[in-house]
């Protein structure tokens, strides 16, 4: 399926899936059968394909893709013949924030980045003696995280930060920053 692995809220997209086969090798085709694209996540979003040549094609209009919130999204492809349904395929999809919606205060770092640097900024602080670690108010007490564990914190945060990036990198087309190909000649 030729749906897109991403999409900004707002655009519009079209794209094009060709005829296919069901399990017993019969085709599948805009001849006879109707395409759809159910998108669910936080909201819903239903997707009916029109006939191009045997093939489908398919449009996400702006209005469309608008009503969806930046997040990420389950699709699934059908197709239906009178009373038959078949699967045609499943994955997703990451809507992301339109920037020209983007008001004051926009922090378009992932959550793993943030909390990393919140963890960094709170060992500084301790660093620069400006860090209270506990204190009690009646009879209400709040203990902070300690230097020792902020630093295994601070750790695997950027693990996760290291395969973020490199998840990042393989969607985007990049190659596995792990792989070395040397050509000789």
């Amino acid at each position: 399926m030729k749906i897109p692995s991403e999409l900004t809220s707002g655009d519009s997209k079209t794209w094009v899936d060709a005829p296919t086969i069901d399990n017993l090798g019969n085709e599948i085709s805009s001849d006879e059968w109707t395409l759809y694209y159910k998108i669910a996540g936080a909201k819903t979003l239903l997707l009916t394909a029109t006939a191009s040549g045997s093939s489908w094609s398919t449009s996400i209009t702006a209005a469309q893709s608008a009503t969806l919130p930046a997040g990420d999204y389950f699709w699934q492809a059908y197709a239906t013949k009178n009373t038959e349904r078949v699967t045609l395929g499943a994955g997703q999809i990451k809507i992301l924030k339109n920037l020209a919606n983007a008001g004051d205060g926009f922090d378009g770092r992932s959550q793993i980045r943030k909390d990393l640097d919140a963890v960094q900024a709170a060992m500084r602080a301790i660093i620069q003696g400006g860090a209270v670690q506990e204190y009690t108010i009646g009879n209400r007490s709040l203990t902070k995280m300690r230097m020792g564990e902020l630093i295994v914190l601070e750790s695997k945060l950027k693990m996760d930060l290291v395969s973020e990036e490199k998840a990042s990198k393989i969607a985007d087309g990049k190659g596995s920053p792990d792989s070395l190909y040397i050509r000789f000649k």
